[in-house]
């Protein structure tokens, strides 16, 4: 139920956006969804609200308070994403952000880092370089990714074209490339 919900907030085409009433119980219902008792399902309703974008005040507004009580470091990071792309949350959500970075030492802060590297946060680059040496190679893949294309520091992850992990070359590589693309346009 929480993709049809945010299938019916998403524009099927340019021409044809959501009707208001089904955008209206669409959202509704990932709003009901953020407040279960399931984890797994709070974090589905996070990842469509941040599939789909806040679409005005209204929709972030009860995202807020949810932000400084979500115990799941996952859940989180989707509510901060979303909160993000908003004026009057930008910084609660990038005070969130900060904190996972500094608290999880895995993925969900190596994510948070993601969100904040193109917008020029030295400290999310710093532990994007960082992860860059990790011994886990599924956090040097997604650091070298995001270093070289969100952070567009392309030299940084040179090294890590001849990583023994091939993943890890192969999203240096792409990372490198999306940087170049993106500088050309």
């Amino acid at each position: 139920t929480v993709d049809a919900a945010r299938l019916l907030m998403t524009p099927l085409h340019r021409d044809a956006p959501p009707s208001t009433e089904d955008r209206t119980r669409a959202r509704q219902h990932l709003l009901d969804a953020l407040v279960s008792s399931d984890p797994q399902l709070r974090g589905q309703a996070a990842l469509a609200l941040a599939a789909v974008g806040a679409h005005d005040d209204s929709d972030v507004e009860p995202l807020r308070p949810l932000l400084a009580t979500e115990p799941d470091v996952g859940v989180r990071l989707s509510l901060a994403r979303v909160l993000l792309s908003r004026s009057t949350t930008r910084e609660e959500a990038r005070h969130a952000l900060d904190v996972l970075m500094s608290t999880d030492h895995g993925m969900t802060g190596l994510q948070a880092a993601v969100v904040l590297a193109p917008l020029g946060d030295e400290n999310a680059i710093a532990l994007l370089q960082q992860r860059c040496l990790s011994d886990q190679a599924s956090l040097r893949r997604v650091a070298a990714r995001s270093l070289a294309r969100d952070a567009m520091r392309p030299g940084d992850v040179r090294p890590l074209l001849h990583d023994a992990e091939m993943a890890v070359r192969i999203q240096a590589a792409g990372g490198i490339l999306a940087a170049a693309a993106m500088r050309a346009s």
